[in-house]
């Protein structure tokens, strides 16, 4: 038997419009460098879920921009 813990830590960051229920996302595993971005909710268990495709390469660019000046506010 084996065991395989993945720890994933998600972002909920901002909504994709001003009138939607979708987010951006940012998604990282705990131990990889990588960073993910999708849209996706809240489900009712607590979770996250995605919705819809991938994310343009531009799209994921501007969001991690956003995303490190929003943490540097925070962390200062």
């Amino acid at each position: 038997m084996e065991k395989i813990t993945k720890i994933i830590n998600y972002w909920i960051f901002k909504p994709v419009s001003s009138e939607s229920k979708y987010f951006y996302i940012r998604c990282k595993v705990e131990t990889l460098d990588n960073v993910n971005w999708f849209v996706g909710y809240k489900n009712s268990f607590g979770l996250v879920s995605s919705v819809g495709g991938d994310l343009s390469d531009s799209e994921v660019q501007i969001l991690e921009k956003e995303y490190q000046k929003e943490i540097s506010k925070i962390l200062s």
